[in-house]
Order: C-alpha cells, then sequence, then structure tokens
C-alpha cells in the first residue's frame, strides 16, 4: 500500500474532497481568482492540501430541482474523472453558467483547461511568503492605514 494520498483516494471522490462549509466557500471567493468559459465559472484558491476540494453551486437560473441536481451529478462525475490531471491544493467552486447543461465530458475539459489556468494565475499573484488562505489586501486600503 502507498503511503500517497491521490493514490489511496484512486478515482473516488470522498467527503474530504468536498468543500462544505459557508466559510470554505468564503475563503475562496475571498481570494477573488476565477475563469470561465461557456460551460463553466470556476473560483479558485490555494487549500495547503495534497489535493483538490470542490464545492458546487448551481442557482435555480440554471432550472428547477430535477435538473440543477443532474447538473451537480454531472459536474461531481467530471471531477471524479479528472481529479488526478488537475493542479493539486486547490480549492475550487464550479458554478455552470446557463444557457443549458452541458454534457459530463464537456464539463471535464472544461475543468481541466480553466484548472491549469487558474493555478497559473494564483501562482504568480501569490508570493511565496505570505498565507494563502488569506485573501491579497488592497494597497489603496493599506496606505490609508
Amino acid at each position: 500500500m502507498t503511503d500517497d494520498p491521490l493514490q489511496r483516494l484512486g478515482k473516488r471522490f470522498r467527503k474530504s474532497q468536498h468543500l462544505r462549509k459557508t466559510a470554505e466557500f468564503d475563503a475562496v471567493y475571498a481570494v477573488r481568482q476565477r475563469q470561465s468559459d461557456r460551460q463553466l465559472l470556476i473560483y479558485a484558491a490555494f487549500n495547503g492540501l495534497k489535493w483538490s476540494r470542490i464545492g458546487l453551486s448551481v442557482s435555480r437560473k440554471v432550472g428547477g430541482s430535477v435538473i440543477r441536481q443532474s447538473v451537480k451529478r454531472m459536474l461531481r462525475e467530471a471531477f471524479r474523472l479528472v481529479q488526478h490531471e488537475l493542479p493539486p491544493g486547490l480549492d475550487l467552486i464550479l458554478i455552470p453558467v446557463k444557457p443549458a447543461p452541458a454534457s459530463v465530458a464537456e464539463y471535464a475539459g472544461s475543468l481541466k483547461q480553466l484548472c491549469q489556468r487558474l493555478a497559473k494565475r494564483l501562482r504568480y499573484s501569490a508570493p511565496s511568503s505570505r498565507d494563502l488562505s488569506k485573501p491579497l489586501e488592497n494597497p489603496k486600503n493599506a496606505a490609508e492605514s
């Protein structure tokens, strides 16, 4: 048996890979790093873990409860299938973009592409000396203090 947590997870989608608490969602939104395409809008932040986690935000604009639940299942499945191809250590909030739900394959492709872009952007904007769990402070507000 290996000690690598990613190998132990396999392609399963466990509770440790979910964002569940409001504070976890707020921490990701506070970093204010996002990317979008025709299928998804993704907010991202570093989480300090060796694996990525996701939270889902599917509004009523997408459709009724049956459609929203279907979209959530497709997003979870897309993440489960491509989780080992994503940059590790990210907290992601996935928001489907209306007009119509996409397929699992389309969500998976979109997820891979957008996460690569977000990881580059986060590495570029986050100096290694600062706490990555806290948002960047606005320089104008710091000067006023």
